[in-house]
């Protein structure tokens, strides 16, 4: 598990992620790999706090990922 960790860690929310959010994922966590993806769900449940619906651009491969490990960092951010 260690090995795949980023460089700089963040603690679960600092992200402050949001549906619609462009993200880069960390290729070394994440079976799909690297590359783009789209925020499309945000938990709410205190038991998956930290936790996201993501669905990749290249692929549409759908996933549950953190914001500590899986997402790298936030490529742009959705309109409001």
């Amino acid at each position: 598990m260690w090995e795949n960790m980023p460089e700089i860690m963040r603690k679960s929310g600092e992200l402050k992620l949001k549906v619609g959010d462009l993200v880069r994922m960390n290729p070394d966590a994440m079976l799909n790999g690297g590359g783009l993806a789209l925020i499309t769900k945000v938990h709410t449940d205190e038991k998956l706090k930290g936790m996201y619906e993501i669905i990749y651009l290249k692929n549409n491969y759908e996933v549950m990922a953190d914001d500590m490990i899986d997402i790298l960092e936030v490529v742009s951010r959705a309109q409001k």
